[in-house]
């Protein structure tokens, strides 16, 4: 796995811009929302390992959280999922594939 840290360098953590932008964004949304719970976000999979083929791989990536969430912090999970869904979908692949 690859930690994702606060860098906004267009070729950090991946070599694809456009990938990298849908990363930070979801990055900086759920260290709002999770607030002291974020731990951090990793990538995993094809992107990870080097193996990542824009025309057919996904992106995986795992956020991890400290401890156990209340259940208020759910809802508002579920809220940023739906808000990053409706951003990403119109029109913008990468997007479709991290929403999935």
């Amino acid at each position: 796995m690859k930690h994702l840290l606060t860098s906004t360098h267009p070729t950090y953590p991946t070599l694809y811009p456009e990938i990298n932008a849908v990363l930070h964004s979801l990055l900086s949304s759920a260290q709002v929302v999770l607030g002291v719970y974020f731990t951090g976000m990793y990538l995993c999979g094809s992107l990870a390992i080097g193996d990542f083929d824009p025309q057919r791989s996904d992106v995986d990536f795992l956020a991890v959280n400290a401890g156990e969430l209340p259940d208020k912090m759910f809802q508002a999970l579920k809220t940023m999922r739906a808000h990053k869904g409706q951003r990403f979908e119109m029109g913008d692949e990468i997007g479709r594939r991290l929403h999935t």
